[in-house]
């Protein structure tokens, strides 16, 4: 079977700090999926690999639900 894997690109500027939210999700890998995170220029990049498609989205939508709370505290606090 094939593996799943997912890219995604943030800005730092307007994410800056975004890594340690994610980072306890990074410990807390799944058997089905990983998520790993690494910096790279300006951009902070977010992979998710996975054996199949259920656990793929699991692990998006972890990723999603994390990256739209961060967004929304940021703009209450800034």
């Amino acid at each position: 079977m094939n593996r799943i894997q997912i890219e995604i690109k943030f800005p730092l500027e307007s994410f800056d700090g975004l890594d340690k939210v994610i980072a306890p999700d990074l410990v807390d890998s799944m058997a089905r999926s990983r998520i790993s995170m690494n910096q790279y220029g300006e951009n902070l990049h977010i992979y998710i690999e996975a054996n199949d498609i259920v656990a793929a989205r699991a692990s998006l939508a972890s990723v999603t639900r994390q990256v739209v709370l961060f967004s929304k505290l940021n703009r209450e606090v800034n």
